[in-house]
């Protein structure tokens, strides 16, 4: 069951972004996800109920990526003020040029 409702949010958000939400049909993203049409209804009460899991998994991978970049930054962080404004210094002249 769990497999089958991933396989569907993945079908759902590679459907979603290449024709939109009002573009893909349910029996195109159960096609793709190798699901049964009624797994829809079954795991998200229908269209807008994948559309709100895709949208949450979307959240939550962004909110994973960001932080473990968070937690490497922290673990990265300047022993002191002068040593942060040397690293804020070298960083945005990579950035400019």
């Amino acid at each position: 069951a769990d497999q089958t409702r991933a396989a569907l949010v993945h079908a759902a958000l590679k459907l979603f972004g290449r024709q939109g939400f009002d573009g893909t049909s349910t029996r195109e993203i159960a096609a793709e996800a190798k699901a049964n049409i009624g797994s829809i209804a079954y795991h998200f009460g229908g269209k807008e109920g994948l559309r709100a899991a895709a949208a949450d998994y979307i959240v939550e991978t962004i909110q994973g990526i960001a932080g473990q970049a968070l937690g490497a930054a922290r673990a990265a962080a300047p022993a002191s003020p002068e040593a942060a404004r040397a690293q804020l210094f070298f960083a945005l002249e990579r950035m400019v040029g």
